[in-house]
């Protein structure tokens, strides 16, 4: 009988761990040093049909007349004011780009105080390193890849709809985290 069960009990967690999440390569080094070409990634099905989008979240978007999505970092919110300055990101008057190198061409970017990430940087003085204001108007986003000198991002092909906006990339710790509890909980259950 707890054979039957644990069998049973797979089939229902495979099925809805399909529902939610799905597996994908990255393709190309426009996100490194974070995400590397040909790594693998999880990522949440639709995850923004039920939240929101929030500034540092790694997320696939459908670009204009591109029959592929690309993976990007969310930098830009809705209303924000949005400018770059010899590579400096500034969102609403305040420096998000940490002007100190952290090891060769890699610099720290910073949401709030909590959450930051890495981004890759190596002239700061090149056209796509430079750009004067924009607000960014309701319902869109302006988005970069974090791999600042090899990305085709907002600085190319504009601003983001947000019904363009698909899937969220899970972090790895975020997804062994509730999968380990996920399992954790399954072993408990045939003790």
């Amino acid at each position: 009988m707890k054979k039957l069960f644990l069998v049973i009990t797979i089939c229902i967690s495979h099925f809805i761990f399909y529902e939610y999440y799905n597996v994908t390569t990255v393709d190309g080094v426009s996100m490194r040093p974070n995400i590397s070409d040909k790594q693998s990634y999880f990522y949440f099905n639709d995850f923004y049909k039920n939240n929101n989008i929030n500034r540092g979240d790694i997320v696939f978007i459908n670009v204009k007349n591109k029959d592929y999505y690309r993976v990007k970092r969310v930098v830009g919110l809705p209303d924000d004011i949005i400018e770059m300055n010899k590579g400096i990101l500034i969102i609403n008057e305040i420096p998000k780009t940490i002007d100190k190198e952290l090891e060769m061409n890699i610099y720290e970017e910073k949401n709030n105080e909590s959450k930051s990430y890495k981004i890759l940087n190596i002239s700061k003085n090149d056209e796509e390193d430079n750009f004067n204001k924009i607000k960014i108007p309701h319902g869109f986003y302006f988005v970069l890849g974090d791999n600042r000198e090899d990305s085709l991002d907002s600085r190319e092909f504009g601003l983001i709809p947000k019904k363009d906006i698909l899937h969220k990339l899970v972090p790895e710790t975020h997804f062994i985290y509730h999968l380990s509890g996920y399992f954790f909980t399954l072993s408990n259950m045939f003790k």
